[in-house]
């Protein structure tokens, strides 16, 4: 049996996209909870800018990037893309 893989993904405007692929869950878990505390930061310093705007809360920015099992055919397709520092969509 093939090992599993996990991809790091998030949606915006209705389609998915992968940002990372590893072969161990846990390292996915915390590369997906990393992405989640920058996007936190970037939604402060976007906050910032607008005095009109709501302080934004943690849970604004929790759970935005997650982890799913990925074939491995999706994993060597994207690993280009990835490595350049690019989302690939997935459909």
């Amino acid at each position: 049996m093939e090992q599993e893989v996990h991809g790091v993904l998030f949606e915006d405007s209705g389609s998915e996209y992968l940002i990372a692929v590893f072969e161990d869950e846990e390292e996915a878990r915390g590369y997906a909870d990393e992405q989640d505390r920058a996007e936190f930061a970037r939604t402060l310093e976007d906050y910032g800018d607008d005095p009109e705007a709501r302080e934004p809360a943690r849970e604004d920015c929790e759970a935005m990037y997650y982890v799913e099992p990925i074939s491995r055919e999706l994993a060597d397709e994207a690993r280009e893309e990835l490595e350049r520092g690019m989302a690939v969509r997935v459909e």
